[in-house]
């Protein structure tokens, strides 16, 4: 794995910007092996993007991700997608959970303007609650600041 583009993938948040890389998981159990390879597939074009917020609001870039996002998701309306943000520990646990219900209430703003979803979708922020490696590695903040995409079977309740 490349971790040379820490800096140009994460500018310094003092320009008023954070940025989320992208993550997935599909953990379908009624889906056939197939179709959860052409869905990891058809993910995997958008992990060496990142979802950007700018002065507290999602990037026309990042708006356009999750739309395509949203659109590939809909063509499994048995599934559901939980997008749990992360943040790298920098600052106070409160602030960083502030930071984090932010990008998943931005984030819920666009699907529920959105007539394109057919799934259940839950966004959640973690904070710095849940990182991937040790915040003392030293791609730590590439690590754990990130947006995962979790596709799984649920069932509906009606």
């Amino acid at each position: 794995m490349e971790l040379i583009k820490f800096n140009s993938l994460f500018p310094d948040d003092k320009n008023g910007r954070e940025n989320y890389r992208i993550d997935f998981s599909v953990l379908s159990t009624n889906l056939p092996i197939r179709e959860i390879d052409l869905i990891e597939q058809s993910l995997s074009k958008f992990t060496s993007d990142y979802i950007q917020l700018i002065d507290e609001e999602l990037s026309e870039k990042s708006l356009r991700i999750i739309n395509e996002i949203l659109d590939l998701i809909n063509y499994y309306p048995n599934e559901s997608l939980v997008i749990a943000i992360h943040r790298n520990k920098k600052g106070n646990s409160k602030s960083l959970q502030q930071s984090t219900d932010l990008v998943a209430s931005k984030i819920e703003q666009l699907i529920g303007s959105s007539d394109k979803t057919n799934v259940i979708i839950q966004c959640i922020g973690f904070g710095d609650k849940r990182p991937l490696v040790s915040h003392k590695e030293e791609y730590a903040r590439y690590m754990n600041q990130r947006i995962e995409f979790v596709v799984f079977s649920a069932s509906k309740e009606e």
